[in-house]
């Protein structure tokens, strides 16, 4: 059975963090031919995939190079005016942010990203909804810790303010991140679904194309069943569909 390890009164040092790495300029493992102009290519199915950023009940976050699969899903409380520093992230995320409850601000929290605790302080006036946020954070599942452990059984801890805090800013951190990887992605790439598979035509850059609607009608026309050209679609559809290829997850 797991292990339950009940977290102290006092605020405690978290596990060290290790930054998640979104694609360095593309999604490295997509590849196709060399594609002329004529769009005639033969295409390779990705391989690999990289880490998941936190987000709900079953999104994995690395620690130590390890996964934590583990982050209650709820909308009560979130962040809002997220600031990091990743110069400064040394063993934990060093973040601002606003903490919202029900939509209302009612803390600042921060961590200086050394290893320590991330500390949430009541906006003024706002003592008693702190306190509520604290009681419904403590009353979410625990967090599963997946570290490496002799019985391979993992390791729950209660869930806090703070530690929900902490998952929240490192899930908007690494979402952040992937923006970024998709936009340049999306902007050099002429991206592609077909047959379940995120390819691109490798050597065509996107914004090279002048006249991407009869391009993109060539392409279909070459195909020998239906495709999804991710620069036809509205920019969050696109990276939703591009996220979940990317990270391997799949549809909800």
């Amino acid at each position: 059975m797991p292990t339950h390890r009940q977290q102290p009164a006092a605020r405690v040092s978290r596990l060290p963090w290790v930054p998640p790495t979104p694609p360095a300029s593309s999604p490295r493992h997509l590849s196709g031919e060399r594609c002329p102009p004529g769009i005639d290519a033969t295409f390779l199915q990705p391989t690999g995939c990289m880490p998941r950023p936190v987000r709900g009940v079953s999104s994995t976050r690395s620690i130590s190079g390890l996964s934590m699969d583990t982050i209650t899903r709820q909308d009560r409380i979130t962040l809002k005016n997220l600031k990091v520093a990743d110069f400064a992230s040394e063993e934990t995320l060093c973040f601002t942010a606003t903490v919202m409850f029900d939509g209302r601000p009612i803390a600042e929290a921060r961590n200086d990203g050394h290893g320590g605790s991330t500390f949430v302080r009541a906006l003024q006036g706002q003592a008693a909804l702190l306190a509520q946020a604290e009681e419904f954070a403590k009353s979410l599942p625990p967090a599963s810790l997946d570290v490496e452990r002799e019985n391979d059984e993992p390791l729950l801890i209660d869930m806090t303010l703070d530690f929900l805090v902490d998952q929240l800013a490192d899930a908007m951190h690494a979402e952040r991140k992937l923006r970024t990887a998709f936009n340049r992605d999306i902007g050099n790439k002429v991206l592609f679904i077909k047959d379940g598979r995120l390819l691109f035509l490798k050597g065509i850059k996107l914004k090279a194309i002048a006249e991407r609607a009869a391009y993109f009608a060539k392409l279909r026309s070459r195909q020998d069943q239906p495709i999804v050209i991710l620069a036809e679609l509205p920019a969050d559809e696109a990276f939703a569909i591009w996220k979940q290829h990317v990270l391997g997850d799949k549809p909800r």
